[in-house]
C-alpha cells in the first residue's frame, strides 16, 4: 500500500487509548509509518468480535449464577483463555485449574493458588471471587478508558 492509500475513514474506535499506525511505501519505495484515522471494515469486525466475546462472557456469568461453574470460569472466558492457557500463565496443572472451575473446589481455594490465578488474570484476589452483577460490555469498558 502506498502512503497516500492508507485508510482515513475517521473511524478509529480506540483513538482515546491507541494510535492507529499503518505501514506503507513512500515515494522512494521505502516502508514508513503512517498515522491512520481508522478503517470502517476493521472497526465493524472489531465490534462484532467484542460482541461475541461479551456473549460468551454473559453465558459464563449465567453459569456461575446457576451454580454450575465458579467465578474463575467467568474470568477465564472473559480473558479469552482456555484451561491449558490459564494453567500455563498461572503455573498450575491443567487438572487443578479444571478442578477449580467447579464451585465446591473454588470455595476452598488456597491463598497461593488464588494469588497465582489473580496474577495470571490481572485481577485482585478479591475480584477473582466475584462476577459482575450486570451483563458485561467489554467494548463500552474499553472505550471509557
Amino acid at each position: 500500500m502506498k502512503k497516500n492509500e492508507v485508510p482515513q475513514d475517521d473511524e478509529n474506535l480506540f483513538e482515546q487509548i491507541a494510535k492507529e499506525i499503518q505501514y506503507a511505501t513512500d515515494e522512494n519505495g521505502k516502508y514508513v509509518q503512517v498515522n491512520s484515522l481508522g478503517w470502517t471494515p476493521k472497526n465493524t469486525i472489531l465490534i462484532a468480535e467484542w460482541a461475541d466475546i461479551d456473549q460468551k462472557a454473559e453465558e459464563a456469568r449465567l453459569e456461575v449464577i446457576k451454580g454450575n461453574k465458579s467465578a474463575l470460569y467467568f474470568h477465564m472466558i472473559l480473558n479469552q483463555m482456555d484451561i491449558k492457557m490459564l494453567a500455563g500463565y498461572a503455573q498450575m496443572s491443567r487438572f487443578k485449574v479444571k478442578k477449580l472451575l467447579k464451585p465446591k473446589h473454588f470455595q476452598k481455594i488456597s491463598k497461593k493458588d488464588a494469588q497465582k490465578l489473580s496474577y495470571a488474570l490481572n485481577l485482585s484476589e478479591e475480584n477473582l471471587k466475584k462476577i459482575p452483577e450486570q451483563p458485561f460490555n467489554s467494548l463500552q469498558k474499553i472505550l471509557k478508558k
